[in-house]
C-alpha cells in the first residue's frame, strides 16, 4: 500500500493517547503509586500481575512478560495489524495521518479499493445465508442437521448455502455490484463453455471466512454429498484473502483462546463448529493447507500454547508433525492428540462424547514428547531403522529454538534409540537453519538467575543505551558469564548502530528471555530520574569490577598451576610461574589505582 506513516506522527499519537483509558476500557485497573495494576487481558492471571504507566505510555506483565505501547496492545489485544492499529490511534486522539512515502490520495484510494473488496463480498455474505433456509437450500440444512449442528451454531458461524448456477451472479446484477470486483475476489467465473458468468462456488455449502477485524475476507464451500470435487474449494488468493494469513473460527474463538490460555487447532470448518457446540469454544482451523508462519504468529497474539487435533490418519499425522515444527519456530508450545485411526474431532464427539475428548484433549502429548515417541515408533528394532530416526530427529532438533528444550529433547532420543547424545548434538547444530553455534546447546535459558552483578549492568545501560559501546568494546565484555545477557548488549549495539537510537518500549517486546524483559520492562515502570553522569560512573565501575573479578580468577588458575610444579619437582616452572602471579597482582593493583 503506498504511503508510509511518518514516525513523528505516530510519536504524536502515541504521545496525546492515554494508555490507562485505553486499556481501562477492557481491564479493570487500580492506581498503586505512579502505575496502574490489574489482572493481565493476555494470560490466565490469579494475582494482579499486569502494570501500566501512563505517563510513559507502556505496559509490562510480569506473569507472561507481555509489553509494549498503545500499538502492540492493540495488535495483541484486539488482532489488529500494525497500520490499523495506528488509524484506530490516529482516530481516537484526532490526529490526522501523514505519509513520508506516497501520497494520502495514493493511500484512501488503495484503502478504498479494499473496502469495495469486502463490500462485495458482505453482499455475497448476505445472500448465502439467506438461500440456506429457502428450498434451495433445504438439502444443504438437511446435510448440516444429520452432522449435529443447532441453529444456534449456524448462526454464531453464519453459515450459508450457494445454490448451483448463476444465481449469485444474477444477485449482482442486481444489486448493481462492480462485477469486476466479484470476479476479482473469486465469486463469480466466466463458463468455459458458454463465456458466460457462473457461480465459483455453486452447489455448495459457504462457510465465511472472517479477518480479526471481522470483515468477510473470502469463503470456503464444501460441496455436499456426491457433489462436485474438489471436497472444499476456498476463494482465491486476493488483497482480502490469503488463506496462508487467515484462521476459521478466529473471531469467535479468540477470547476463549485468551481465557483458557490454549487453542485447539483443527483441520476442518465443521470441527471447529461442532468443537464449539460442545463447549471447546477455542477451536480454530486452517484453510486446507498446512499452517503457516503467518497463522502462527496470529495464534500467538492470543495464546503461546496449542494442542493440535487433526484427523488420525496418516496424512493428519504428517500434517501434525510439520505444523509442530512451525509452531515451535514461532515460540508457541503445546501438546498433539493421538486421535484414533479414521477418526476426527467431529465423529469423535458423535461417537464417544465431549468426555472422552476432554479426555483425548488432557493427554495430549507435549511436542517435544510426541516428537521423542513419533520417531522412535517408526525406528521399529533394526539399525537402518535407528539411523533414519535418528537422522529426522536431528533435522527436527535444527528447528528448537530453545536450547534446553533442544538439549534435553536430543539426550532423550539417543537415550531411546541407544545411541550417544554427544553425537546428536554435534549433528543437530551443523543442520540449524541459522547457524547457532555449537556451545549453545549447553548454555541454559536463564530467566532471571544471571548473576547480580550483570543483572545491575543490563538495568544501568539499558537507562542510558548508549553506554552499550563502551560495554561491548571493554574487555570485560568477554568475562559476562550468560551468553543471554551478551546476546542483549549486541541487540542493543545493533539497534543504536542502525538507527542511532533506541525506542525502548519495541525493544522490550522483541526480547526473547523474560529475566531481561522483566528487568526492563520494570524500568519503564518506574520514575527513574538518575543522573546520565551518575549511570555511566556506575556502568564504568562496574566493568572494572568485572575486570578485577577477572584478574584475581586468572591469579587463582596460575596459582594452582604453581603448586602443580612444586608437586612435580620442577623448580623452574614454579618460579616462572610466580612471576606471572606477581604481574597479575600488579595489574589487579594498578586497576584499582585507576578507578580510584
Amino acid at each position: 500500500m503506498a504511503g508510509r506513516i511518518s514516525a513523528t506522527v505516530i510519536q504524536q499519537i502515541l504521545d496525546r493517547v492515554n494508555l490507562v483509558e485505553l486499556i481501562g476500557q477492557e481491564v479493570k485497573l487500580r492506581r498503586t503509586g505512579r502505575n496502574w495494576t490489574g489482572l493481565c487481558p493476555f494470560h490466565t492471571d490469579g494475582k494482579p500481575s499486569f502494570s501500566v504507566n501512563a505517563e510513559r505510555g507502556f505496559y509490562y506483565c510480569f506473569g507472561c512478560h507481555e509489553g509494549g505501547n498503545a500499538v502492540s496492545y492493540l495488535m495483541k489485544g484486539r488482532g489488529l495489524r500494525y497500520v490499523d492499529a495506528i488509524e484506530t490511534l490516529s482516530r481516537l486522539v484526532g490526529i490526522e495521518l501523514e505519509f513520508e512515502e506516497g501520497d494520502r490520495k495514493a493511500f484512501d484510494r488503495a484503502r478504498e479499493h479494499l473496502r469495495q473488496l469486502f463490500d462485495v463480498n458482505l453482499e455475497a455474505h448476505g445472500y448465502f445465508r439467506s438461500q440456506l433456509f429457502t428450498p434451495a437450500g433445504r438439502r444443504a440444512l438437511d446435510y448440516l442437521d444429520g452432522r449435529g449442528l443447532s441453529r444456534e451454531m449456524l448462526s454464531r458461524f453464519q453459515v450459508g448455502f450457494c445454490p448451483s448456477g448463476s444465481t449469485l451472479y444474477d444477485r449482482l446484477v442486481a444489486r448493481g455490484a462492480p462485477l469486476n470486483l466479484a470476479s476479482e475476489v473469486g465469486l463469480i467465473v466466466q463458463s468455459r463453455r458458454n463465456n458466460q458468468y457462473v457461480d465459483r462456488l455453486g452447489s455448495r455449502v459457504i462457510f465465511p471466512v472472517l479477518t480479526v477485524g471481522e470483515d468477510v475476507a473470502g469463503f470456503s464451500g464444501r460441496t455436499l454429498p456426491d457433489g462436485p470435487d474438489p471436497k472444499y474449494l476456498n476463494s482465491p488468493d486476493s488483497e482480502v484473502f490469503r488463506k496462508g494469513e487467515l484462521l476459521f473460527g478466529l473471531v469467535p474463538a479468540r477470547e476463549q483462546m485468551k481465557k483458557r490460555d490454549h487453542c485447539l487447532l483443527v483441520e476442518g470448518q465443521l470441527d471447529v463448529i461442532a468443537l464449539h457446540q460442545a463447549g471447546f469454544e477455542n477451536a480454530v482451523a486452517s484453510l486446507g493447507t498446512a499452517v503457516t508462519e503467518h497463522q502462527a504468529a496470529i495464534i500467538r497474539r492470543f495464546t503461546n500454547k496449542v494442542v493440535i487435533m487433526f484427523d488420525g490418519d496418516e496424512a493428519g499425522r504428517k500434517a501434525a508433525w510439520r505444523t509442530m515444527t512451525i509452531l515451535m519456530k514461532q515460540g508457541l508450545y503445546g501438546g498433539v492428540v493421538r486421535m484414533p485411526e479414521g477418526e476426527d474431532p467431529d465423529s469423535m464427539l458423535q461417537t464417544k462424547g465431549a468426555e472422552a475428548l476432554k479426555a483425548a484433549i488432557d493427554g495430549a502429548r507435549p511436542f517435544l514428547e510426541y516428537a521423542v515417541e513419533t520417531l522412535t515408533g517408526r525406528a521399529g528394532g533394526d539399525l537402518h531403522g535407528r539411523t533414519l530416526a535418528a537422522k529426522e530427529g536431528m533435522a527436527f532438533a535444527g528447528e528448537i529454538g530453545n536450547p534446553i528444550d533442544r538439549q534435553l529433547f536430543l539426550e532423550r532420543l539417543a537415550g531411546e534409540l541407544g545411541l550417544s547424545p554427544e553425537a546428536l548434538k554435534v549433528e543437530a547444530v551443523s543442520r540449524r537453519s541459522f547457524g547457532a553455534p555449537e556451545e549453545v546447546l549447553n548454555q541454559p535459558q536463564v530467566a532471571g538467575d544471571f548473576p547480580p552483578r550483570e543483572r545491575e549492568l543490563v538495568a544501568f545501560v539499558f537507562r542510558k543505551p548508549e553506554l552499550v559501546r563502551m560495554v561491548c568494546q571493554d574487555e570485560a565484555f568477554e568475562l559476562i558469564e550468560t551468553e543471554q545477557v551478551r546476546s542483549f548488549f549486541l541487540k542493543l549495539l545493533d539497534e543504536i548502530e542502525e538507527f542511532g537510537r533506541v525506542e525502548p518500549h519495541g525493544f522490550v517486546a522483541r526480547l526473547d528471555n523474560p529475566g531481561l524483559k522483566d528487568i526492563c520492562g520494570e524500568l519503564l515502570l518506574q520514575d527513574d530520574l538518575m543522573p546520565d553522569a551518575t549511570v555511566e560512573k556506575a556502568v564504568a565501575q562496574m566493568l572494572a569490577a568485572m575486570s578485577r573479578s577477572g584478574i584475581r580468577q586468572r591469579q587463582q588458575a596460575v596459582r594452582k598451576e604453581v603448586r602443580r610444579a612444586e608437586a612435580r619437582g620442577d623448580l623452574d616452572e614454579a618460579f616462572a610461574l610466580s612471576e606471572q602471579v606477581d604481574a597479575l597482582e600488579r595489574e589487579l593493583a594498578g586497576s584499582a589505582s585507576a578507578q580510584n
